[in-house]
């Protein structure tokens, strides 16, 4: 049986009434615990963004990305684990996670340059220019339409530029 509609029930007493039923809520909890299910990955979604960026690692830490199913979802889960790793200031292991993401879904599309762009810039962090223009590279023989992204890489594109053009400043 499908219970997913007891997850928002508070417009609807009869619903809400059922829903609370002991025998209901073990077949929920069994479900989002059901690590093989879908009903987890929705579980784990569903809550994600609430929680703080601390609580949000930690969950990725602990996820077994290997039970999820979707490519498309786990490089969605592994770039937003390399963001947060770089907003710490891990920037290897945000690099790590972004070739993951991108090693699951390079179509040279859109989320492709979005992901070699940010491992461009996290190179260009750590002062290694040429790995930044490897990947800046990489990002502009992607087919994209985002304006904002398009303009996101062509600024990094130049400051790349500069940063060889002038070695003395590197």
């Amino acid at each position: 049986p499908d219970y997913s509609i007891c997850y928002n029930i508070e417009d609807d007493s009869v619903l809400k009434s059922f829903c609370e039923k002991d025998e209901i809520k073990n077949a929920i909890a069994d479900l989002t615990n059901d690590k093989d299910s879908n009903q987890y990955i929705l579980s784990f979604l569903s809550d994600f963004s609430s929680k703080s960026t601390k609580d949000k690692l930690e969950a990725l830490n602990n996820l077994d990305f290997d039970i999820i199913n979707s490519n498309f979802i786990k490089s969605k889960l592994s770039m937003i684990y390399g963001d947060i790793l770089i907003d710490k200031g891990d920037l290897d292991s945000g690099i790590a996670k972004y070739n993951q993401a991108l090693a699951l879904v390079d179509e040279k599309k859109e989320f492709s340059a979005l992901l070699n762009y940010k491992i461009a810039l996290a190179f260009e962090l750590k002062d290694q220019i040429l790995k930044a223009n490897e990947y800046i590279d990489y990002a502009l023989e992607c087919d994209y339409q985002n304006l904002s992204l398009e303009s996101n890489i062509d600024r990094l594109k130049w400051s790349i530029a500069h940063a060889l053009s002038n070695p003395s400043e590197q």
